[in-house]
């Protein structure tokens, strides 16, 4: 994260300019007051000394300043993704995870759009949920559309241009999505969710996108776990149909 590198250097730039500035200052005073060069010396190397422990003590209470001044709404955000991933795994709900694959990214990173789509029986990928997107924008996208193509032969996030596509329509402006990261079941990709820029303007950061893609991640296996549970209570309804006719189900 370039943003947050550089942040942190210019915070420990200044604080290095201060001191030294603290340093010159204190060798200066040191040449005045002592006639004598050797007293002078000494206090020059105290100050250095003391300069060198401080900087040395103030490494962490820095490295948690910055985290929690400078970058307090970015690491927030973070901290509510991994949260969210987490709690995927704990959830048998398809209302809950269209919750933390659309809601949650759009509220921790305040990103102007999302769109979930999932795979149809026809093959096609239907718009289920959405965040910012309007009934003109794509309903449902063909399974041999190049971006789909593309997400299947990569199994990971693709960064998107913002450049209009011929295929689909997608929306413009603010709104354009900067990310597509799919959702994986048994090895296929069986949704995938479309996601907008900050409404500030700023890109996504790599561990805001890495963190995206856990979510997605958590959220396969979820829906994984939900199919596996339609597909056993079907087994049991077929089951009790073919009692019901006097047979056994064996």
């Amino acid at each position: 994260d370039f943003r947050f590198a550089i942040g942190r250097a210019a915070i420990y730039g200044g604080i290095t300019a201060i001191l030294l500035l603290f340093f010159g200052i204190i060798e200066w005073w040191a040449e005045q007051i002592f006639e004598s060069t050797r007293p002078a010396i000494f206090v020059s190397l105290f100050a250095a000394l003391l300069i060198g422990f401080t900087l040395n003590a103030l490494h962490g209470r820095v490295e948690n300043f910055l985290n929690a001044f400078f970058f307090r709404e970015q690491r927030r955000g973070e901290e509510a993704l991994r949260r969210a991933s987490h709690a995927l795994a704990n959830t048998s709900s398809e209302k809950t995870l269209v919750e933390f694959l659309v809601e949650e990214p759009v509220r921790a990173l305040r990103l102007t759009s999302a769109a979930l789509f999932l795979a149809q029986e026809s093959g096609a990928f239907l718009r289920t949920a959405d965040h910012g997107w309007t009934s003109q924008e794509t309903e449902c996208i063909d399974s041999e559309d190049p971006l789909i193509v593309e997400l299947r032969a990569e199994l990971a996030p693709i960064v998107l241009d913002g450049r209009p596509r011929a295929e689909t329509t997608l929306p413009g402006g603010s709104k354009s999505p900067s990310l597509i990261v799919p959702l994986l079941m048994r090895g296929g990709v069986f949704g995938f969710v479309f996601y907008g820029p900050r409404s500030n303007g700023t890109p996504l950061t790599g561990e805001e996108r890495a963190l995206l893609e856990s979510i997605a991640r958590s959220a396969g296996a979820a829906y994984d776990h939900i199919d596996a549970d339609k597909s056993h209570a079907r087994i049991r309804q077929l089951e009790e149909h073919i009692r019901a006719l006097g047979a056994s189900p064996t």
